[in-house]
């Protein structure tokens, strides 16, 4: 790993560092063809999800289910309200 400038080598190391939370194990191979370029990336992250007020933007419709689950807590339905992941999914660590 190469030095990050303005970022001391122990800490450089830490967030380099898989963590059960991060660690893609047996998935790995699906990260191959995500860009190198960090903003590349962060693009990619933003393109995952549509905001459930977004919907007409991109010609896409939200199922009214979608809008009005109140089942799930404000934080679960900003990151998988619509975007089709389980709650399931989005919530187990």
């Amino acid at each position: 790993m190469s030095p990050t400038p303005g970022l001391a080598p122990e800490a450089a190391a830490f967030y380099a560092t898989q963590s059960p939370f991060s660690d893609p194990g047996d998935l790995v191979a699906r990260y191959a063809d995500l860009p190198r370029d960090v903003g590349e990336l962060a693009r990619v992250a933003r393109d995952l999800m549509i905001h459930r007020q977004e919907g007409d933007l991109f010609a896409h419709a939200i199922p009214s289910g979608r809008m009005r689950d109140s089942r799930r807590s404000t934080r679960s339905r900003r990151s998988c309200g619509t975007c089709g992941v389980s709650e399931r999914r989005a919530t187990r660590g």
